[in-house]
């Protein structure tokens, strides 16, 4: 890409392209044989823009004949500069190489995906792998043309086969979580390597994740303990290496209060553990070769305390199911329970619920017991 004062240029192949940004969407220019006719259309835009005269171009004149190859970094860095993390936007152009534009073909243009190409696409990725996979690549694929046909690269989007993005059920059970109680989480912290014996309490008790735990700073947890501030994470960057970035989502930022217990095992981490900088880790890396603890080094810690417990080895995400359960278990309110997820949908978190589903006969027995007072 070539930067200039207004706009950028954009060669794909022998051909170019001008890319340019109006009230925080992006437009594309008809792909145009020389750089020069690309920076010429750039600069007639950007005039009709200075004197109030631009229209949003209409989405006939300004298809860009664009092939899958050459629309999917466009659409990495739509989704990039949109505030999409590194690792979905990884995730996303590793499902377009692997199996996308091996199938259409590199040469392929958009407007060349029709539904009944789509339709043999669905079939081949069902004799292929598995069921969730298969849609995944499909709701990939879907939310690539439906952005091309915003960013005016594509007319209209093709209609998607009405059983793509669904999943067939099957006799297979879902692995179901690992449930911890409050004193198994305290004593998995007890067992837990000292540095690391924090992280757990974060996870459990806090229910934050394991890349917003890593990426905790001294300026983020109060004096007392009680209340840590979530604004940022870790995560894979587009070549695999870990950096530093907003939350899982809007809602990711959020503060969350821990009770006195678990406060105190904080506050005594920061002490031994942690330098005095307000932006020092929490939990530095123990390695001077990456910058940040990984998600394998807490999970492999928790494993190790599970085994001295003698509890089941979970997940560390099963840590914050834990917290949230206990969460909803204390009578949290969906809202609640959202709230200090981090979570923008309550389908999400109804499963930080199932606990309290379970003490429904409990609850019912309480009434009659209350009646009869």
């Amino acid at each position: 890409m070539t930067r200039r004062l207004f706009g950028t240029i954009i060669k794909r192949g022998t051909r170019y392209l001008g890319k340019y940004r109006v009230d925080g969407r992006y437009y594309y220019t008809p792909t145009v044989a020389t750089k020069r006719e690309a920076d010429h259309l750039l600069t007639q835009i950007h005039a009709d823009i200075l004197r109030d005269t631009w229209q949003p171009p209409r989405h006939a004149t300004t298809s860009t004949d664009l092939t899958l190859t050459q629309w999917l970094p466009l659409w990495i860095d739509r989704l990039t500069t949109g505030g999409y993390s590194p690792n979905t936007t990884r995730t996303y152009s590793s499902r377009w190489k692997a199996h996308i534009i091996p199938y259409f073909g590199a040469d392929t243009r958009l407007d060349q995906i029709t539904t009944d190409a789509i339709t043999q696409f669905n079939q081949t990725l069902r004799g292929s792998c598995p069921d969730t996979t298969r849609r995944s690549i499909l709701r990939d694929l879907s939310a690539a043309l439906t952005d091309a046909v915003k960013a005016g690269a594509l007319a209209t989007k093709p209609d998607m086969p009405h059983d793509a993005l669904t999943i067939r059920h099957t006799s297979q059970a879902r692995p179901e979580h690992i449930t911890y109680t409050y004193d198994q989480i305290h004593a998995l912290a007890d067992a837990c390597e000292p540095r690391l014996a924090a992280a757990i309490i974060l996870g459990g008790i806090g229910a934050l994740r394991s890349g917003e735990i890593s990426a905790l700073t001294r300026s983020d947890i109060s004096a007392d303990g009680v209340t840590v501030t979530v604004s940022k994470a870790v995560k894979r960057g587009m070549g695999g290496e870990l950096v530093v970035g907003p939350p899982k989502s809007s809602a990711g930022f959020r503060r969350v209060h821990l009770d006195d217990r678990s406060a105190r095992r904080i506050v005594m981490h920061l002490d031994q553990w942690v330098d005095p900088e307000r932006e020092a880790l929490v939990f530095p890396p123990v390695s001077g070769r990456i910058a940040f603890t990984s998600d394998r080094v807490l999970r492999r810690a928790l494993h190790e305390a599970c085994d001295r417990v003698g509890v089941v080895r979970g997940r560390f995400h099963d840590l914050r199911h834990s917290g949230l359960t206990l969460y909803g278990q204390a009578g949290a309110t969906i809202a609640d329970l959202m709230a200090r997820a981090g979570h923008t949908s309550p389908d999400t978190v109804m499963i930080y619920q199932h606990s309290t589903a379970q003490r429904d006969a409990e609850l019912v027995g309480r009434l009659r017991h209350t009646s009869n007072s």
